[in-house]
């Protein structure tokens, strides 16, 4: 016949075993924590970074913007307003209702003037 443990030796096999056991999760747990809090760390750093550089396109894209904006600006001072051609426009009204023949002979120096100033523009000889 074989003889059996004890009950009292069971219990402290048990009992160790437990304990054990016990260490081994709260090491686990320790070392998940341990991640998490780096992995945290980490999720902040990297939203720091997307603000930054979020903000940094924001401000390229805002100082395009303002260049556009200022050229075209600049380039609207460059054209005649309403008011500026208002003489020129009644100047030709009031030519309308002359000869056809000045008309047509005004039209052709016009014509001849502009193909003149382009000839020397490019530097005709």
């Amino acid at each position: 016949m074989t003889k059996g443990v004890s009950l009292r030796d069971h219990f402290a096999v048990q009992v160790k075993y437990e304990r054990e056991l016990r260490e081994a999760d709260d090491r686990r747990y320790s070392e998940v924590q341990i991640e998490r809090a780096r992995a945290l760390s980490y999720k902040e750093m990297g939203d720091q970074k997307a603000l930054e550089l979020a903000y940094a396109h924001q401000q390229f894209l805002n100082e395009k913007a303002n260049n556009i904006r200022t050229q075209i600006d600049r380039e609207r001072g460059d054209q005649v307003s309403r008011a500026e051609f208002k003489p020129i426009a009644d100047f030709i009204a009031s030519q309308q209702g002359g000869s056809k023949v000045w008309n047509t002979i005004v039209g052709i120096a016009l014509v001849l003037a502009g193909f003149v100033v382009a000839w020397l523009l490019r530097g005709g000889t």
